[in-house]
């Protein structure tokens, strides 16, 4: 079961719904990103207004939270639609795609969500 969406998903939303995405994304430790230069990494640490990713033992880097972009999984899209949907029809159209990934299907309705806002 494919469980976040991919970097080539992000690359579907405009500009304006990329930048809608990150003013809604809280980073935690454990979150996947994906970079300015579409490297992704796993936050593992927090400094202020900069995410930590380690790309092995002896080499660190760190980037702006405000350059980086979530790479969702599914409990993430459901947060954001739960907080974002004024009605649960967007919830009974899972049901009508049973050929498809949850994750991917949730993904097309949290782009139509950050289209709208």
């Amino acid at each position: 079961m494919k469980r976040r969406i991919t970097l080539e998903q992000l690359h579907d939303l405009t500009p304006e719904q990329l930048k809608k995405l990150n003013s809604l994304w809280q980073p935690e430790i454990g979150d996947h990103f994906s970079t300015p230069f579409s490297l992704t990494g796993t936050v593992e640490r927090i400094e202020g207004s900069r995410l930590q990713r380690t790309i092995d033992v002896a080499l660190c880097q760190s980037w702006p939270v405000v350059n980086c972009l979530p790479l969702l999984d599914i409990g993430q899209m459901i947060e954001l639609l739960e907080n974002s949907l004024e009605d649960a029809r967007h919830y009974c159209e899972i049901r009508w795609c049973k050929h498809e990934e949850l994750c991917d299907v949730l993904w097309q309705m949290t782009k139509e969500v950050l289209a709208r806002m």
